[in-house]
């Protein structure tokens, strides 16, 4: 039940960024997906943040930037390597295709 949660929070939270970014309906789209860490030893590995990631994808869906998260609409998802810097957290750049 906490997971859920979390991942409803994080779904939620992204999908309001993506708003904010006034962002237009887009038919198809590219993923590239980030995490950034202030810690050189805590990298995680390249895939760790697939479920953040699948949560924002999802939150993209809920405020209407792409109809679905079917290959129709998504049509690739890259993760990045964790750059070291000044926050923690992900960055996603979305692409339009």
């Amino acid at each position: 039940m906490e997971r859920a949660q979390k991942i409803k929070e994080m779904r939620t939270t992204f999908g309001w960024l993506t708003k904010s970014k006034k962002l237009p309906r887009l038919d198809k789209i590219a993923v590239i997906a980030t995490p950034l860490v202030t810690n050189r030893r805590s990298m995680q590995d390249v895939g760790a943040c697939f479920p953040a990631v699948k949560a924002a994808i999802d939150g993209i869906v809920d405020v209407g930037v792409i109809e679905d998260d079917n290959p129709k609409h998504l049509v690739s998802l890259t993760f990045n390597a964790p750059e070291v810097g000044k926050l923690d957290g992900l960055r996603l750049e979305i692409q339009e295709r």
